[in-house]
């Protein structure tokens, strides 16, 4: 018994022996190795920026599964950051932050048992877009374009700096997956620097960069070229692409240039009709958009000489027969006629004729193109036909003419013999004895044209070119047959070797303010009324001058002249308009620093300051209601009825009434275009390149109001109705009405009145004869005078 107990112990004691070298099969044992079941080969293969995939190989069968421990940067580390079911081998983490340290430890475990963990890290790097470039630009956009570096983005940021400014660093944001941009906010000229760079939740990648500078290009080639006498042609070359437009400058002779004329984008010429003669014009074109302007292209300048075999000449008959105009030698020989009084009461300034031997003698003149200017008064009838002046001896000389008036039809006749050729022009309007006429021949190459005191009123197609050669002296006051003497008085002859047009015509009738025989009070123009189209007919204007409507007018005098200062102060003077500017409790002229007419404690007086230079300047810090007031004062002194009736605040209009009134909006217009001319943009018709030459507007006024009539007048003899001050008219302000109208009189009621025709202080768009502006009628201006009108 004892020796089989000492072999039990002894057994024993091998078992435990035994069992401290033997490794066990079972993980779920505590006393299992965790050394030697833990999982192989940990991998981390990155996916994006924010996503890895963990993979591995098991170790062990008999286990529950895998535990992952996560650890970010310099962090605590998350245990039991995933588990992972046994039969499960790799992991995918989708949270990872970019750019920053990620530790994993994986581990197998069994119930309660876990083996030693195996450990490996990762960086997701969060690359900015590569290869940043521009693709296009031009001067409306420009496009960006790179590549995409890595998945896994939001999106996309966009910064954008101008020049040396701060940077706009979130300029523009946009989706996952893009890889373009395009930018249509250019600004020419500046250096744009734009970065962009990729963004995750609240993680964001390095940047790329680049940078350009858009130019606007002066426009390239720039030449003149002349079409006709008249007409040239401006061309350049199209250096841009998405300019918003060009625009042309003009100047003449020495002058500064001047803006004429604004185009559209693409446009590469410009015609211009009207050239001068005699006159240097230099042009240049520059782009434009925005306020950005590129440089001028090359400047290019035309002269178109007058051709001169016949010189232009002038005798206006101040004291003597000579070539006051052009000193060229053709004087003439006075035969009998003496000096006496002119159209304008000036003595010695014309040429009294007898009727029976008097004539001056002014030797040959020649051209092949001609017009023929001439004032006259026929005194009587001492002959059937008298001659007011003639080139010939025989009718059947080519290149002979004569302009005489026949007794029997009171009517005016011109006859020239060309290329064995009669032809015979005559007015259907008569001349009257004793009252001045103005006559024009002109011949252009084909055309023979009469006018009559400003109008046309006969045309014949020639069938030839030109005027032959005729000797023959050039006779005034009688024919060259010595049979047909001229009675009356004959002044300022003008003779020109090309062909005037009828706006020449219209400015040498009204020349010195010449107003004709119309029965009317001094400085008061006609205005033969008519239909026309009110409103912007151009399409190019503002849309309170729209819609274009159809209007009928009744005939009206309108005055030649904004009234002046010294007008305005007498008549406060005369009415006794109290010290502080008011009459019937309107307030007339606002009394102020600025303000030209001060009251001196017993009278008005006015006072050389900034706000007018001159007493002729227009009476600008007028209310409304004075120039209301002022129309009233006219028609008692000129003994017609009074227009308005005026209490505080009210002014009511007898539309019958005979006496002096303030013009309508559609009357100003119609008086304004020439009578509802459709060329008239601007009154006189000038084109651009002349428009200095009628109006005072910002770009030669020296922001200052001028002297009335100190610009030329429009067609019918009126001035500054573009341009030195707004003129109140009657209207309320308020929209068109698109229906046919006859003697408009504008809305019932409203809060301001209408001023028509631009001032000193504005731009030329402002002095169109379509443009439309505003002022309260209580209120006084410094660019805001009036002009006054009336019935027939």
């Amino acid at each position: 018994m004892r020796k089989m107990e000492i072999h039990i112990l002894l057994f024993l004691a091998f078992f435990v022996k035994c069992d401290t070298d033997f490794v066990r099969s079972n993980p779920f044992d505590s006393a299992y190795n965790p050394a030697l079941w833990m999982p192989q080969k940990l991998e981390i293969q990155g996916n994006n920026i924010h996503t890895a995939t963990l993979s591995w190989i098991q170790n062990e069968d008999h286990i529950d599964g895998f535990k992952i421990d996560r650890k970010t940067g310099a962090g605590e580390w998350v245990e039991a950051y995933a588990i992972v079911a046994k039969s499960v081998f790799s992991y995918v983490d989708s949270t990872i932050i970019p750019g920053q340290i990620i530790q994993y430890r994986l581990s197998a475990y069994a119930d309660q048992n876990e083996s030693d963990p195996i450990q490996e890290e990762i960086v997701l790097d969060f690359p900015p877009p590569t290869n940043l470039r521009i693709i296009s630009q031009d001067l409306s956009q420009i496009q960006l374009a790179w590549n995409e570096s890595i998945e896994g983005e939001e999106g996309f940021i966009i910064g954008k700096k101008i020049g040396d400014g701060e940077l706009v660093p979130s300029y523009a944001v946009l989706a996952e997956n893009t890889t373009g941009f395009t930018d249509g906010e250019i600004i020419p000229g500046e250096i744009l620097s734009y970065v962009v760079y990729a963004f995750y939740k609240n993680y964001f990648s390095d940047y790329s960069s680049t940078s350009t500078n858009i130019n606007l290009n002066a426009p390239a080639k720039f030449m003149i070229e002349q079409l006709f006498d008249d007409e040239i042609r401006l061309s350049w070359e199209d250096s841009n692409v998405g300019e918003e437009g060009y625009f042309v400058e003009a100047r003449y002779d020495q002058g500064e240039f001047t803006e004429i004329q604004r185009l559209g984008p693409n446009v590469t010429e410009l015609k211009i009709s009207n050239i001068h003669k005699n006159v240097l014009y230099t042009f240049r074109v520059a782009a434009f958009v925005g306020e950005f302007v590129s440089g001028y292209s090359e400047e290019d300048s035309i002269f178109i000489e007058q051709i001169i075999e016949g010189p232009l000449v002038f005798y206006p008959f101040n004291g003597n027969a000579d070539d006051e105009g052009n000193n060229n030698g053709n004087d003439g020989v006075v035969r009998g006629a003496e000096l006496d009084d002119d159209r304008f009461d000036n003595p010695d300034a014309s040429y009294y004729f007898n009727g029976i031997n008097n004539y001056i003698d002014f030797g040959i003149l020649n051209s092949e193109k001609i017009s023929l200017s001439i004032w006259f008064k026929l005194n009587e009838y001492k002959n059937l036909q008298p001659c007011v002046l003639s080139k010939n001896k025989t009718n059947s000389q080519d290149g002979s003419f004569l302009l005489e008036i026949r007794q029997e039809t009171g009517n005016i006749r011109f006859l020239l013999r060309n290329e064995g050729q009669l032809v015979e022009l005559a007015s259907t309007s008569p001349v009257y004895a004793n009252l001045w006429h103005h006559v024009v021949v002109t011949y252009n190459g084909s055309e023979l044209i009469l006018f009559l005191d400003g109008e046309m009123e006969d045309v014949k197609n020639t069938g030839f070119t030109k005027i032959n050669e005729l000797h023959e002296k050039l006779l005034i006051g009688k024919n060259g047959n010595d049979n047909f003497h001229f009675c009356g008085n004959i002044d300022d002859i003008r003779i020109f070797n090309y062909a005037i047009d009828n706006v020449d015509v219209k400015n040498l009738f009204h020349e010195n303010g010449w107003e004709g025989n119309n029965p009317q009070e001094e400085n008061m123009v006609f205005v033969e009324g008519g239909a026309f189209q009110m409103g912007d007919i151009w399409g190019d204007g503002y849309s309170n001058e729209t819609p274009v409507h159809d209007v009928t007018l009744n005939t009206f005098y309108i005055s030649k002249y904004e009234t002046d200062l010294s007008e305005f102060l007498t008549f406060l003077n005369d009415v006794g308009v109290s010290g502080d500017g008011v009459l019937n409790g309107n307030i007339l002229i606002e009394m102020n620093a600025s303000t030209p007419i001060q009251y001196n404690g017993s009278e008005y007086v006015f006072v050389n300051n900034a706000g007018a230079v001159a007493p002729d300047c227009p009476a600008i810090f007028c209310t409304w209601y004075g120039a209301v007031e002022y129309c009233n004062w006219m028609s008692t002194k000129n003994g017609y009825n009074k227009a308005y009736t005026v209490t505080q605040g009210s002014v009511v209009c007898n539309w019958s009434a005979n006496g002096y009134r303030l013009p309508t909006e559609a009357e100003w217009e119609y008086a304004g275009r020439s009578g509802g001319n459709d060329q008239s943009k601007w009154s006189g018709n000038p084109d651009l390149l002349q428009a200095k030459y009628y109006m005072w507007y910002l770009d030669n006024s020296e922001d200052q109001v001028h002297p009335v009539g100190t610009r030329k007048g429009n067609s019918l003899g009126l001035f500054d109705l573009s341009g030195n001050v707004w003129e109140w008219c009657w209207d309320w302000y308020g929209n068109y009405n698109a229906e046919a109208q006859n003697n408009p009189t504008g809305v019932l009621t409203g809060s301001a009145r209408v001023v028509r025709g631009g001032s000193f202080s504005n731009k030329i768009m402002a002095c169109r004869t379509i443009s439309r502006g505003t002022g309260l009628p209580t209120k006084a201006y410094n660019n805001i005078g009036f002009r006054i009108c009336r019935n027939q």
